[in-house]
């Protein structure tokens, strides 16, 4: 098995976003970004008035699910690396997140299984690839859960896979997921982004991913679109904003992973009011337990 190495965020998730200056490159329209309208008081007077939870403590523990019994030395190896809380709500989702990753790399729907039968549909596929020829050997994965950020109930996960699957090896591949602890709420990038300003935010994400993908090489730039769609992302937060991740190989088989960061303007601009009242004007109950990571330029 080999060894998982477990990047600071501001590492794994750093991707250089600012073009090389070539005088000759034509110089492109900066997206307009208009002022971002006030906070209402009834958003302020909702949010102060909302009963904020404790600080999640969360302390890292392996998983707990049962493998099929193995007879010979060609195993399923499979490792997760979870987190124990006292928010049994929060588990509960956890579990589902780390099913739903898992699910994610047989190209499956995850469907809202648990951790355990996602496990034994995992197991069946190792096994079905084994009995495909006898030299093949088991899938080997290994799954690294952490709580990146938190702001009053506002929990942003972090889940890494490194992976020998078949004939793919896949390293530190990044997925992130938020929850509305208050709420009992998965909090999709869909249910995050305020509706009148979605286009806004395409245009600040085609901006920034074209200037990637010229950075790119001839064989990620023939299979990758010509656009991407905002919807198609995870979103994370830090203190500053939001982002967008693209994990490595989601865009073209063979490409990178693509951050991008919105600014402080643009992360009140197309967020929903509320969530960025929470999120970046509200007193948080602790300060984060992470750095703030490195925003490009």
């Amino acid at each position: 098995m080999f060894a998982v190495s477990k990047p600071a965020l501001c590492i794994a998730l750093l991707v250089t976003l600012t073009a090389c200056n070539d005088a000759k490159a034509p110089v492109e329209a900066p997206v307009k970004v208009e002022s971002a309208p006030p906070i209402s008081p009834k958003a302020v007077t909702t949010v102060e008035a909302a009963q904020v939870l404790p600080y999640l403590a969360a302390q890292s523990a392996p998983a707990q699910f049962v493998l099929p019994k193995c007879a010979d030395q060609n195993c399923l190896e499979l490792n997760i690396n979870s987190l124990t809380t006292e928010d049994a709500w929060f588990n509960t989702w956890l579990n589902t997140r780390q099913a739903e990753v898992l699910m994610l790399q047989l190209q499956q729907d995850p469907a809202n299984l648990t951790l355990q039968q996602a496990v034994n549909r995992y197991a069946a596929a190792s096994k079905e690839w084994q009995q495909q020829y006898r030299q093949h050997q088991a899938f080997q994965l290994d799954l690294d859960t952490v709580v990146v950020h938190q702001k009053n109930g506002i929990v942003l996960l972090q889940i890494q896979v490194n992976s020998h699957q078949a004939e793919t090896k896949v390293l530190n591949r990044l997925y992130f997921f938020v929850a509305d602890r208050n709420k009992q709420q998965h909090l999709p990038v869909k249910q995050v982004i305020a509706p009148d300003y979605a286009k806004t935010l395409q245009d600040i994400l085609n901006q920034h991913y074209k200037k990637w993908l010229s950075t790119q090489s001839d064989e990620v730039k023939t299979a990758a679109p010509s656009q991407l769609a905002w919807q198609q992302g995870q979103w994370f937060y830090d203190q500053e904003g939001i982002g967008l991740h693209f994990r490595a190989g989601q865009i073209s088989p063979t490409a990178e992973q693509l951050d991008v960061y919105l600014n402080t303007a643009q992360s009140k601009r197309v967020l929903k009011a509320e969530l960025y009242q929470i999120l970046f004007h509200s007193k948080s109950t602790r300060e984060e337990p992470h750095e703030s990571k490195n925003r490009a330029a």
